[in-house]
């Protein structure tokens, strides 16, 4: 193991005391004001500040009603957040918020596409499937005994009849 003595960490180091001496400079100068002749350009201020943009997708301005005290949309996934755990704490105590929410996309898919566009649909998402598949494989499942209750194939099968059952395809 190296010797922790030969590092300078425990003693004075020469980039830190240099860091340290600039900001006490710094700190011990003081500012004077600026006169400014009414003759010359105004003196264009520069905005320190940045704006963070949030996460998620702001609500649209048709739905006003989600809005912030500050005139600020509500973030959807906030929404979609509070909805979710609201539906599963209350109301649909035997589902997690993930199947809630899959419900309610699998609600509207059935209702609200065609024919075509759910097929097309099914083929993006299960194209997208096989992407995420590829980096984090599927696992067979496996019962106490550690016997394959499921294999990957079925499994996979399983979830592409379930996709095409909900969706009504």
């Amino acid at each position: 193991m190296a010797d922790l003595k030969d590092l300078n960490i425990f003693n004075s180091n020469k980039g830190i005391d240099k860091i340290k001496r600039r900001q006490s400079n710094k700190e011990s100068k003081v500012k004077e004001p600026v006169v400014l002749d009414n003759s010359s350009n105004k003196v264009e201020k520069k905005d320190t500040k940045h704006k963070k943009n949030g996460v998620g997708a702001p609500i649209q301005n048709f739905d006003r009603v989600f809005a912030t005290t500050k005139g600020k949309p509500i973030k959807v996934s906030a929404l979609l957040h509070a909805t979710s755990t609201v539906l599963g704490e209350k109301f649909m105590t035997e589902m997690s918020r993930d199947e809630i929410l899959r419900k309610a996309l699998d609600q509207y898919i059935r209702t609200n596409l065609t024919k075509e566009d759910k097929l097309l649909l099914y083929k993006d998402v299960t194209r997208d499937l096989d992407i995420y598949r590829k980096s984090n494989p599927t696992v067979y499942e496996r019962n106490v005994d550690g016997k394959i209750i499921k294999t990957i194939e079925e499994i996979e099968r399983e979830t592409d009849q379930i996709l095409r059952k909900n969706w009504e395809i």
